[in-house]
């Protein structure tokens, strides 16, 4: 198979039938919002014709094969351009178009009478020209005072992702906050999952556990206006050590989210699964599962698929890093 690469520049002029000749990598990390997408892309200049890339410039970017066709990647502002002297190329990084400026801008504001994630969430996106997609059991929660002090938007959305076990982050032109492992898409809808045998990876696949304690219980606070007395709450039955999350919460439903939400990232964090697929299989995306079947051991199951990286020089591969599904 013959892989293939397109570029365009700032959304209406095609690069390439300019730079195919000139790609020597291009390599696009798409990941399940605990950090930024991005794209490094290495350029030669062996004739000094190609101008540098200025900086600001959007580059959307798609890989695949003739054969087959191309997947559009994700639209990438050049943040830097570095000229390799003796090598004549361009060394081009660039972060996800989606990660605004007023994404990264700090704010100073609190939500303190009750208002929903989903509300929350609803007015970040809007601040941002991005189209809200929250999933529905997480936009009913009150997660009770959020306070932005000097905080920019995406990293208040983070940390709230973090807080309930979700996924927070901009893409096409949506605002993403869903469940791990729902296998959402940017509009909301559900991912396909995605069923691999060893005969689908190529190379050497990794499967491995860490070495650590199961945790038992996790526990979590809220105050219980109708007794004025802290209620307390808690998620799993494992023989480990309990864990306590020091923050209280304003309901019941909240607190017991953060428990399952900070269980499942313990048990996540158990097992991971990494590989590469096999030529012309580019199914992977973040968010999505991945349903392993006759891999042997206990290595059989289901898992949230974290990172994918495309990579294009002389050929195209698609590789994953996944970890257990919770």
């Amino acid at each position: 198979m013959t892989p293939k690469i397109e570029v365009m520049l700032n959304g209406d002029q095609d690069l390439s039938s300019k730079l195919n000749p000139r790609v020597l990598t291009c390599e696009v990390n798409l990941t399940d919002g605990q950090s930024a997408d991005t794209m490094s892309l290495t350029l030669s200049n062996f004739d000094g014709k190609l101008a540098k890339p200025a900086h600001g410039a959007t580059l959307t970017v798609s890989m695949g094969f003739e054969e087959t066709g191309l997947a559009a990647l994700g639209t990438f502002i050049v943040q830097e351009v570095t000229k390799v002297g003796a090598a004549a190329t361009f060394e081009i990084s660039a972060h996800a178009a989606d990660l605004k400026k007023s994404l990264k801008a700090q704010k100073t504001r609190s939500w303190i009478k009750g208002e929903t994630l989903g509300a929350i969430v609803n007015q970040i996106a809007t601040d941002n020209q991005l189209t809200p997609a929250i999933s529905a059991g997480l936009a009913a929660l009150v997660p009770g005072p959020v306070y932005q002090s000097v905080e920019s938007d995406m990293h208040l959305v983070t940390r709230l992702a973090a807080l309930f076990g979700a996924v927070g982050k901009p893409i096409d032109g949506h605002l993403v906050f869903a469940e791990k492992g729902s296998g959402q898409a940017s509009s909301g809808a559900a991912l396909t999952s995605i069923e691999i045998t060893p005969n689908d990876l190529e190379g050497d696949f990794k499967i491995g556990a860490k070495d650590r304690p199961h945790r038992g219980k996790v526990k979590a606070s809220h105050y219980d206006r109708a007794t004025a007395k802290r209620t307390e709450v808690s998620e799993g039955t494992g023989d480990g050590p309990d864990y306590t999350i020091p923050r209280v919460f304003p309901n019941s439903a909240t607190a017991q989210r953060a428990c399952k939400a900070r269980l499942g990232d313990f048990g996540r964090a158990e097992k991971h699964f990494t590989g590469s697929f096999k030529t012309g299989d580019n199914r992977a995306k973040p968010g999505a599962v991945l349903v392993s079947k006759n891999f042997g051991d206990d290595d059989d199951g289901e898992w949230t698929i974290k990172k994918v990286t495309h990579s294009y020089s002389d050929g195209y591969v698609t590789k994953f890093e996944a970890q257990t599904k919770k």
